[in-house]
């Protein structure tokens, strides 16, 4: 029991003394570092010197560049954005010109504004001019120098002028409109419109500087704007007259004024012409005289007024006659109180070879009584008009009046020709148009085939066989001599 005792008391100073040993070299050998970091070292010193220095990164742009394109008079606005300006500075420049450093403008110039932004910086011209375009810099005070580049370009509002303003061309010439851009940047482009008309080829525009127009006629006369556009806003616009210089020409409303008494009516011609054209009124050949007629010119629309219808003086054949330098024209309009020419109302090709149904229907203000018909053959040579008279039949309006007939002993296959009259009380009206018509030809009967005889297969009847009767006939005779013969030689 003692001895188990001693051996443990053993052990255990053995183990005390080895934990001893470990820590003493532990503690030297922290010793030791401690000497090698001595706070009074210079090296020491100068590395904790080196690791408190403060490193700043170069900002980036934020802003990317732009290519503006402003209008004259309009305001430039130019951005400079970094993510972190503090430490530098912004630099402003257009070209080699300094506008600014930082916030502190360099220049003169009052329509020049620089705006301060916590990390950027931007620049504004007012009133911009064609004299502010150009490369704007937005710089960086780094060693790296970065920079950030604006182009800006001045729109100039376009001008444009037509060449000559009035141009005259003589008809059946070629026209030549020519424009050109005056002002404007960028340059316009340019084209043509006609006022309130189109182009012959039925455009409403033609883009170009110039137009050709070959062959030209009065309808090519009129006002040709060229329009000039860069896109400022508005186009500008300059207008060029064409006039085609020809002889008159004149249009008429009627031909033919179907009056009654006591009414007044307006004989009225528009006229063409260029250079402008003498106007002149004729009744029956007599020129009338302006201080005793009522005439009128609006434009180039005139206009005769006659009162008093009724009286053989007011009827009769009125002439609108016009001349200027280059010729003369006139139109005819006939006034009067008789019926109107007849309207046919049938086909042209009758139905039977000498015989045709004709009928038709004219207007009269006053009464018609009668109606005269004349016909002959298209082709009949000098032969003479056939001369018909027909009443005439009113219709339910009192100013419609209707007639027919039945033209016999005609040619067949042939051609006619026909006019018909209306007379009331102011006399026989005026022929008025031909009618044409054409009978039935005659034609030739063929004559008929002989039908070919039908043959007709039909089953034979069965005739009595005369050889078969007379063979039959010998069998019964001969019969009673074969059985004598037979009981003979039995016997």
């Amino acid at each position: 029991m003692h001895l188990f005792s001693f051996w443990i008391f053993v052990c255990g100073v053995l183990c005390s003394m080895e934990e001893y040993q470990e820590d003493m070299a532990d503690y030297q050998a922290d010793y030791y570092n401690d000497s090698e970091f001595d706070y009074n070292d210079d090296s020491r010193e100068l590395y904790n010197k080196t690791d408190e220095t403060i490193q700043r990164r170069n900002p980036k742009f934020v802003t990317t560049q732009k290519k503006l394109l402003i209008n004259s008079g309009g305001t430039i606005k130019l951005p400079c954005e970094v993510d972190q300006l503090e430490g530098f500075m912004l630099i402003w420049l257009k070209g080699t010109d300094i506008l600014s450093l930082g916030s502190t403008k360099q220049t003169k110039d009052p329509r020049i504004q620089v705006e301060s932004h916590p990390n950027g910086l931007s620049l504004t011209v007012s009133l911009a001019a064609p004299s502010d375009a150009g490369n704007y810099t937005c710089r960086i005070n780094s060693i790296d120098q970065n920079i950030l580049s604006h182009t800006v370009d001045i729109r100039v509002a376009p001008e444009v002028a037509v060449t000559p303003s009035k141009l005259e061309v003589a008809a059946g010439q070629s026209a030549l409109l020519q424009c050109q851009a005056t002002a404007g940047h960028p340059k316009p482009n340019l084209s043509w419109t006609r006022k309130s008309r189109m182009f012959r080829s039925g455009a409403s525009r033609l883009v170009g500087s110039s137009i050709e127009i070959a062959d030209v006629t009065r309808h090519d006369s009129g006002y040709y704007t060229c329009h000039g556009d860069n896109g400022w806003g508005y186009p500008a616009h300059d207008t060029l007259q064409l006039e085609v210089l020809h002889k008159p020409e004149i249009e008429q409303s009627e031909t033919f004024i179907h009056t009654h008494e006591g009414a007044e009516v307006e004989v009225t011609c528009t006229v063409h012409a260029a250079p402008l054209a003498t106007v002149e009124w004729y009744m029956n050949g007599r020129l009338l005289d302006p201080q005793h007629n009522v005439i009128s010119a609006r434009g180039n629309r005139h206009t005769l007024y006659i009162t008093g219808i009724g009286s053989a003086l007011t009827h009769g054949k009125y002439m609108c006659r016009a001349v200027n330098a280059l010729g003369e024209a006139a139109k005819t309009t006939v006034v009067s109180g008789r019926a109107k020419s007849v309207m046919f109302k049938n086909g042209r090709v009758g139905w039977a070879q000498d015989r045709f149904n004709l009928s038709w229907w004219t207007q009269s203000n006053s009464l018609v009584d009668q109606f005269r018909i004349q016909y002959k053959p298209v082709h009949g040579g000098n032969a003479d008009w056939t001369v018909l008279d027909t009443p005439a039949h009113a219709g339910n309006d009192g100013h419609t009046f209707e007639g027919s007939v039945e033209l016999v002993n005609l040619m067949p296959g042939a051609e006619y020709v026909v006019t018909v009259e209306s007379n009331n009380i102011y006399g026989w009206s005026e022929h008025g148009d031909k009618f044409e018509f054409i009978t039935q030809p005659v034609t030739t009967a063929k004559p008929k085939a002989k039908p070919t005889p039908k043959v007709v297969h039909d089953k034979p009847k069965q005739e009595p066989s005369v050889s078969g009767a007379a063979n039959y006939i010998e069998g019964f005779i001969l019969l009673p001599v074969i059985l004598t013969s037979y009981l003979l030689r039995l016997i």
